[in-house]
């Protein structure tokens, strides 16, 4: 939507897609295995490197927050192995739960477990559920944290920024004075902000003139950087 924020988590879509990869079998598994870079791998391989992922994105600190949930929703009366709805709940430690997809609460009980999930940031996710639906696979991922190198809001001061429509707007600009992780290229500027778990950072991209944020994203994309 055009003057709108959009934030997307490539990590959220990974849980999802890999709830529903490794409970597919035959053809729509290998498309799954293609997709998610699990080729050569086993399923018990596959289970385990879930596992570990979430291990792995816990913080050192208490000074940043990453909560990550996962929920399977079955549609009452819909058969669904038993086996796989226990491998949800071990490898994805998902909450599985069979609701009356017809019910006019069960858009209110998914959307408030997102809420919940999410504390509060993300509302109304679903306006409906359609006929054929047979089973939601949802992740849910809420992080803060502080920086490692703090901005000092008297130092803060208004200025213009011209965006891509060659259009100058007002903004509010954040500095300080530090050592970062810095690139500049013919294409774009980025730099790295570490929050106080240096495990996660924040990277800014910024697009030289000439340049748009499609040719950004096409170049991240290419696994050149």
């Amino acid at each position: 939507e055009a003057n709108k924020n959009i934030f997307v988590s490539p990590l959220s879509m990974y849980y999802a897609l890999a709830m529903a990869g490794t409970g597919s079998n035959g053809e729509t598994k290998n498309e799954f295995i293609e997709l998610l870079g699990w080729n050569d791998m086993t399923d018990e391989e596959i289970l385990g490197a879930m596992k570990e992922l979430t291990d792995d994105l816990t913080p050192a600190n208490d000074q940043v927050t990453l909560s990550i949930a996962n929920s399977l929703w079955q549609k009452q009366g819909a058969e669904v192995k038993e086996d796989y709805k226990e491998l949800a709940q071990d490898y994805f430690d998902a909450e599985v739960r069979e609701l009356d997809f017809t019910s006019p609460e069960a858009v209110e009980r998914i959307n408030s477990w997102i809420e919940v999930k999410t504390n509060n940031l993300i509302q109304d996710m679903l306006d409906q559920i359609p006929p054929d639906a047979f089973m939601y696979l949802i992740n849910a991922i809420y992080f803060k944290g502080d920086w490692k190198s703090t901005f000092d809001e008297e130092d803060s001061y208004a200025g213009t920024f011209l965006n891509e429509n060659n259009e100058q707007v007002d903004v509010t600009y954040m500095t300080q004075f530090s050592t970062f992780k810095y690139l500049k290229n013919d294409m774009l500027s980025s730099i790295k902000l570490p929050y106080a778990d240096s495990n996660f950072y924040m990277a800014i991209y910024l697009p030289n003139d000439g340049y748009t944020t499609a040719d950004v994203v096409g170049y991240l994309s290419s696994g050149e950087i």
